[in-house]
């Protein structure tokens, strides 16, 4: 209880005098008429947003993000990029207590080590967010990107991660926030096996010849955890 008290005490001599109490990852929205630039990097991606409210309690952020990993149980590097809007509703505004639920529609598109086109249709998100101090916001909930991934074939893989999500946010002044986000859980894939077409004997005059037993893809169960460190400027 004291190691606790004593961190408080310090970051209420860190928070500088007059900053405001914003935020943009936690159940709280910006307020109409403020906007926010968010830049944020880690694992296993990278990612630019630009939060903008609609109306008061709901909030749009169009983003960008290249991702250089997938699931930490993957065995090759992957390399994508996606393109999407996290929508915000703020559902409940009890002072230091908010609850919000999301939605992360997106556009995905992996080129290594195959070629990949997902479409993201995220279920309702939650998230809860609590102010411990002014200026320091605490936070968690859960995630279900549902993802559907389509080869050059046409074949599709339906991705259901179902991750809990934990956070801080700090307003450092009144124009710029620190976050720090990290998201764990299972991630579950269906789909077709494909022959390994690096494996197949492609001499033969007759097309390719592939061993049946030597396969890759199909149904299998990931784990995605992912970590990022970001920065948020008022504009």
């Amino acid at each position: 209880m004291r190691v606790a008290k004593t961190v408080l005490v310090l970051l209420t001599c860190l928070l500088p005098a007059g900053a405001s109490a914003w935020s943009t990852q936690g159940g709280r929205t910006l307020e109409p008429g403020h906007y926010a630039l968010e830049v944020a990097a880690g694992f296993p991606d990278v990612r630019i947003a630009v939060h903008v409210p609609l109306q008061r309690h709901l909030e749009v952020g169009p983003f960008l993000s290249f991702r250089y990993f997938g699931d930490v149980t993957d065995e090759k590097v992957q390399l994508g990029n996606a393109i999407g809007a996290r929508l915000k509703l703020n559902v409940v505004d009890r002072g230091a207590f908010q609850m919000a639920l999301l939605a992360q529609p997106a556009l995905m598109v992996s080129y290594r080590p195959d070629v990949l086109v997902g479409i993201q249709v995220s279920f309702p998100e939650l998230i809860l967010a609590y102010d411990v101090l002014p200026n320091l916001q605490i936070y968690g909930g859960f995630k279900f990107p549902v993802m559907f991934v389509f080869d050059t074939d046409y074949r599709v893989e339906i991705r259901l991660p179902l991750l809990a999500d934990i956070g801080m946010e700090w307003g450092v002044t009144q124009k710029i926030t620190i976050f720090l986000t990290a998201d764990v859980g299972p991630a579950w894939t269906f789909g077709a096996k494909n022959p390994k077409w690096e494996n197949c004997d492609k001499t033969n005059p007759a097309g390719w010849v592939c061993d049946p037993k030597d396969r890759t893809r199909g149904n299998r169960l990931g784990v995605f955890a992912s970590g990022l460190l970001g920065i948020t400027f008022a504009l």
